[in-house]
């Protein structure tokens, strides 16, 4: 019957097209994740020269900002935020509260698990 047939084709072709987009897709994470440093660097980083590219998706927590100013002002940060660095130049995509905390106490620096990534990573994020 040449409508099974074609309905098999046509599963089939479907069921392929499906494996081969996956594979695309866990090859590309994987590319991505072999181009980020594993072992982060924790490094004192200026405030200035943390870009935030993302800006503000949405807004802080107004107490949770207030608890860690009170937090870091007493104990110091705990826990660095993690930055991407690429050519030299830093971004932040996490830790708004922190980083707001600090800005807000006028601290000049904060601290930060600083991974190099490639420029195909960055645009991953930005995405």
């Amino acid at each position: 019957n040449p409508k099974v047939e074609e309905s098999r084709c046509t599963s089939w072709t479907m069921m392929t097209m499906r494996t081969m987009r996956a594979q695309r897709t866990r090859k590309t994470r994987l590319d991505v994740r072999m181009r980020v440093s594993s072992n982060p660097k924790v490094e004192e980083i200026p405030l200035k020269n943390i870009r935030r590219p993302l800006g503000r998706t949405r807004s802080n927590d107004a107490t949770k900002v207030a608890w860690l100013m009170e937090s870091i002002a007493e104990v110091g940060l705990q826990v660095p935020i993690d930055v991407l660095e690429v050519d030299g130049v830093y971004y932040g995509f996490s830790g708004c509260h922190r980083f707001e905390a600090h800005q807000n106490l006028g601290l000049e620096t904060i601290k930060c698990n600083v991974r190099k990534a490639t420029r195909k990573t960055l645009e991953m994020h930005l995405r």
